[in-house]
């Protein structure tokens, strides 16, 4: 069975950090590399990159909020393809993820919109 584990959780929380260290063989799959288009683009993306991944461990990478419409369909992909999959929300302060992103501003605009989903 395909491992899937899903790296949430907000910009600049380490989530890229924590998969470069516990997940360094893991085919990945970052939202952030994903076309900056509607969620059905984006989410047709995220599909062809599970199904290119094979059988390989992989590991999806993005903020996926609580309660938000992506993360219920990766849930639902998963799911349906029989993934053994495990979530991992990665979170520290809100400071922390500001000053670690300081200077990108999609990114401090992403950490103020959706920081206070995840406490």
């Amino acid at each position: 069975m395909k491992e899937v584990i899903i790296l949430r959780g907000p910009c600049g929380a380490g989530k890229t950090t924590l998969r470069e260290r516990a997940y360094p063989d893991h085919y990945v799959i970052d939202m952030a590399d994903a076309p900056k288009a509607g969620f059905e683009e984006r989410f047709s993306w995220l599909k062809r990159k599970l199904s290119r991944s094979k059988d390989r461990p992989t590991v999806v990478e993005g903020i996926y909020a609580p309660d938000s419409p992506s993360l219920a369909c990766l849930r639902e992909v998963c799911k349906k393809r029989e993934y053994a999959t495990t979530e991992i929300t990665v979170m520290r302060p809100i400071e922390a993820c500001l000053e670690a992103r300081k200077g990108d501003v999609v990114r401090t605009q992403f950490i103020r919109q959706y920081h206070h989903q995840f406490d």
